[in-house]
């Protein structure tokens, strides 16, 4: 959901922006736009209160995330290779520059 908007705002950014523009500040504003939001996230989860049953309360907590990784090592990195196809690297979701 959240590529979805970044990759809607950066259309419209595109769409809406100059080369020169877009080149000086317009391609700043997912970024701020982002660390807004996650600071509002942030804001919002220090409020909530985490409320844990009895049960869940008296039993013992999980271990770290390396956790499945050591119990099934085949599993786990037969996942990576779909995690990256998900989320490509940094950089593949850039508008690209409009014809001259």
């Amino acid at each position: 959901m959240g590529q979805l908007v970044a990759s809607d705002i950066a259309t419209l950014l595109v769409d809406t922006l100059n080369d020169g523009r877009m080149n000086g500040w317009g391609r700043r504003v997912p970024f701020v736009l982002g660390a807004v939001l996650s600071l509002v996230g942030f804001w919002i989860r220090q409020g909530a209160q985490q409320t844990r049953s009895a049960e869940q309360q008296q039993a013992p907590r999980p271990g770290p995330l390396a956790m499945p990784l050591l119990h099934t090592p085949r599993d786990s990195f037969a996942v990576l290779p779909l995690v990256g196809t998900v989320n490509p690297p940094a950089g593949d979701h850039l508008p690209l520059p409009r014809p001259a």
